[in-house]
């Protein structure tokens, strides 16, 4: 297998698995971090129990969802995306501010993947983009329905999936791009790093609260 998989923020829970998958079947992946130090832990991490060569298929490169820089480069060459970073915020972001980091920062992997050619990008959304007022009883939903921001339910968190997948839709059909979404409402499994738990978070909280302790 020759073909090369760009993996954004290589880092998180998600990604490691998704990295892993790839190194699996004899893919080429490569990852972004915002800080390259972080490099050699994340390799262990992803890539224990698999084959040297396996292993010798991960690469990383440095880029940041804020900024421009980093992803072109990170792209030249790939066939596909599969872009999975996203902000999750601290809780002390104004709406604006966790919108925009989000919004742009999928249209900075976006642009990137157009100029370097590929045409195929499958991107981690959120139940968030898709979720109704608890006010609407039982209803069936598909893939038209979008969260309305007029929901007063709403945190800056969740708004910020609803843009950054809006705006993701209209760049892939403006440019050409075949885009895929998923959107998760939680993601639970094992951890290959205490340091990326994501929602299992929830579940360590539950079962061992000291646990989640400053």
């Amino acid at each position: 297998m020759n073909k090369t998989i760009v993996v954004t923020g290589g880092s998180g829970f998600v990604a490691g698995w998704v990295i892993r998958e790839f190194l699996a079947h004899g893919y080429h992946v490569r990852t972004s971090l915002r800080h390259l130090n972080k490099a050699s832990a994340i390799r262990q991490s992803v890539t224990n129990g698999l084959s040297d060569s396996q292993r010798a298929n991960l690469s990383f490169f440095e880029a940041d969802l804020t900024a421009q820089s980093g992803w072109a480069n990170g792209m030249d060459g790939a066939d596909g995306v599969i872009h999975v970073a996203s902000p999750l915020g601290t809780g002390r972001e104004t709406t604006d501010e966790l919108v925009k980091v989000a919004k742009d920062g999928t249209l900075n992997v976006l642009r990137a993947a157009k100029m370097a050619g590929i045409t195929r990008v499958v991107m981690t959304s959120s139940q968030a983009a898709s979720t109704p007022p608890t006010s609407i009883g039982a209803a069936v939903l598909d893939e038209s329905y979008w969260t309305s921001l007029d929901n007063p339910e709403l945190d800056p968190y969740r708004i910020s999936k609803v843009e950054s997948e809006r705006a993701a839709w209209a760049f892939a059909e403006a440019q050409g791009l075949a885009l895929t979404t998923i959107l998760p409402g939680a993601i639970f499994g094992p951890v290959l790093s205490t340091h990326s738990i994501s929602s299992n978070g929830i579940l360590v909280n539950f079962f061992a609260p000291d646990q989640c302790r400053p």
